[in-house]
């Protein structure tokens, strides 16, 4: 009678746990709904999954520093936002119209965004939206949300569990990738995909490549091993021309919603600059489909240079600036002009290990190259109101002695500048 009591009781202990946590789970996935619900238009659709899926972002500590001030001022994760920012956004270019144009902008006409995004480039990334069938559409929603709860308590500690107990993912993409090719399982909201949809297990695999990320791309955060998977997917025949058009979708989402944490009414981040820089990369990663041996990194350096003023300069100087300038998200010629005033003053000494390491990516398809780099750069430039040449005299020192410090030390380790990049840590950097 005493062991069926400590039965009951028992029992009953694992019921009220199970009832405390279903309560807790309910009130994430509440307050979710009402940030959907309070900071996005009537129209805005999120379903249930969504949520649910979402709610393991809420209590993570771990996460991106870019930008990080508007995340210290909320109490929520700087994920949510971000994730909500990016469905509202594809939702728009879905929809297609001027109204949804305008919508679309109204971050960056708010904030006076001087070269807002055109309508003809809304119109043309509506499009590819547009052309998406059902199925590839819900894929893309569904990836936008998994981009945000990757490296999450949850997702490690199942990743741990069914696939690998040592697993250890220090970047959300790659973690993404290892995981929805190990278990099928692990994320609630890609099961009735999966289920309803025999092709999805393989477009997941397309949307999440290993070390394969346009925004890096976008940045030069690395030399040509950037491409080296999806090199290698094409060359086998994995991967067609539509199944990079809809990789492609997805990275206009996302770097569409990039900036969702600071303001969530549209794009702020997806303007004018941004949109001709990811075009132009887009049209040179492409060209890989008929020559799976073309480098589209010279190219696309190239054109920045051009783009920047630096057409006439030595090609080794003008690649490594219009790499700066990547790294530091600069797009115009007046602000590549003062970039270019701003390096030249340092001492060699000052960034000889930056540009070697550069240069070294262009032919080294196994060059391990650093991350959250345009981060660093970007949040200084916003403390310091935009003064490129105080970053450049700060930061592009400080770097330097980073990575000759990271080569000393003969590690394998990625590079990581994300706890650097803190407003925090920048602060005590920039002022001393």
């Amino acid at each position: 009678m005493f062991r069926a009591l400590s039965k009951v009781k028992i029992t009953a202990a694992i019921l009220f746990s199970c009832c405390m946590l279903g309560s807790v789970h309910a009130d994430k996935i509440k307050l979710i709904r009402s940030i959907a619900s309070n900071d996005f238009p009537i129209s805005f659709k999120v379903s249930e999954d969504q949520l649910t899926q979402l709610s393991w972002v809420l209590d993570h500590n771990n996460r991106s520093y870019d930008m990080d001030f508007a995340a210290n001022e909320s109490d929520v994760h700087i994920e949510i936002h971000r994730a909500l920012t990016r469905l509202y956004c594809a939702q728009l270019l879905r929809i297609g119209t001027v109204d949804a144009y305008n919508s679309f902008i109204a971050a960056q006409l708010e904030s006076g965004v001087l070269q807002p995004l055109q309508l003809s480039s809304f119109m043309l990334f509506s499009k590819r939206m547009q052309q998406l069938t059902s199925d590839d559409y819900e894929l893309i929603e569904a990836a936008t949300i998994l981009t945000s709860v990757s490296l999450t308590q949850p997702a490690a500690n199942l990743a741990q569990r069914n696939i690998n107990s040592g697993f250890k993912e220090t970047d959300a993409l790659d973690f993404m990738s290892y995981t929805l090719r190990n278990s099928k399982n692990l994320y609630p909201i890609t099961w009735n995909i999966l289920n309803k949809n025999s092709n999805s297990k393989r477009l997941f695999y397309v949307l999440f490549p290993p070390n394969t990320n346009f925004r890096h791309m976008l940045y030069t955060e690395g030399g040509i091993g950037m491409f080296n998977y999806l090199r290698a997917m094409i060359t086998h025949g994995y991967i067609t021309r539509n199944d990079l058009d809809l990789w492609y979708a997805f990275w206009i989402v996302n770097i569409a919603g990039f900036r969702g944490h600071i303001q969530h009414n549209g794009s702020l981040y997806l303007t004018a600059p941004v949109a001709e820089a990811m075009c132009e990369l887009k049209y040179l990663v492409s060209q890989m489909l008929n020559n799976p041996t073309y480098d589209p990194l010279l190219p696309y350096l190239e054109y920045r240079a051009k783009t920047l003023g630096y057409e006439n300069l030595p090609r080794q100087e003008r690649l490594f600036l219009a790499h700066l300038a990547c790294l530091m998200r600069i797009y115009t010629i007046s602000d590549g002009q003062r970039l270019y005033s701003s390096v030249t003053k340092l001492p060699l000494s000052s960034r000889s290990v930056v540009m070697q390491e550069f240069h070294k990516g262009l032919h080294d398809t196994n060059h391990i190259y650093a991350t959250h780099v345009p981060a660093l750069f970007g949040n200084a430039l916003y403390l310091e109101n935009g003064n490129i040449e105080k970053v450049i005299l700060k930061i592009l020192p400080a770097y330097n002695t980073i990575l000759l410090n990271y080569i000393a030390s003969n590690t394998k380790s990625t590079l990581c500048c994300n706890e650097l990049s803190a407003m925090k840590n920048l602060e005590v950097l920039l002022q001393s």
